[in-house]
């Protein structure tokens, strides 16, 4: 297969959790591929575009042929990658592979989860955010997750059964009040941070990559 020209400009980002050069390496980064992008496709890579990318229809054949990675994308975690895609990937919802057993069965997730290094994968729209290892570098693995996904990667029909589908369950916070909160023993202090944390901060977090 030949390399898409995206991969070599990959090949300079090494990415440093706790080094400000990482940061700045990223940017330089972003800078080279929007150029790319305005040279090859007169694509401007800016947050402007995922607008009108989540309401492009999906591919009629939803075959992985049909999907290519526009950009990629840094996070607010530097382990984590947005790998933005030219069309929808879900019908609905979200999907989410945290580890090789959620993966099983999964033609996609399986694949991902046989590069070294890939923690978890989190599809959304027309992205897909990739969180890896600390220890490996992003240089050693965006080539092989971007060829994954461009060639391995199918439209879902259905988001993850995981997510409550139609009217809400009643959670802990419906009968809470924030003045009882000092008044909680330490089970209820752990069940309501618990459920702050689903509803409001994980979900957040998942659209980037992050987590709690």
């Amino acid at each position: 297969m030949t390399k898409h020209p995206i991969w070599c400009l990959f090949k300079n980002v090494r990415p440093r959790a706790t080094d400000i050069k990482y940061y700045q390496s990223v940017k330089n980064f972003m800078s080279k591929f929007g150029d790319w992008l305005e040279e090859y496709f007169g694509i401007p890579a800016n947050k402007a575009d995922d607008t009108a990318l989540s309401k492009t229809a999906p591919p009629t054949s939803k075959k992985s042929s049909d999907f290519h990675v526009l950009r990629v994308q840094p996070t607010p975690n530097p382990n984590a990658f947005q790998f933005v895609i030219n069309a929808p990937i879900i019908a609905s919802g979200s999907k989410t592979f945290e580890n090789v057993d959620d993966a099983k069965g999964d033609f996609f997730a399986e694949a991902l989860f046989e590069i070294y290094g890939v923690e978890s994968a989190y599809l959304k729209e027309s992205f897909v955010t990739i969180t890896k290892a600390e220890t490996v570098g992003w240089h050693t693995i965006f080539e092989k997750v971007g060829e994954t996904i461009e060639n391995k990667i199918r439209y879902y029909d259905i988001p993850d059964k995981k997510e409550p589908v139609g009217e809400k369950a009643e959670t802990i916070l419906d009968k809470f009040h924030k003045e009882d909160f000092p008044n909680c023993n330490e089970k209820e202090k752990t069940l309501i941070v618990e459920a702050v944390l689903d509803q409001a901060i994980r979900p957040a977090l998942a659209n980037d990559g992050g987590g709690v």
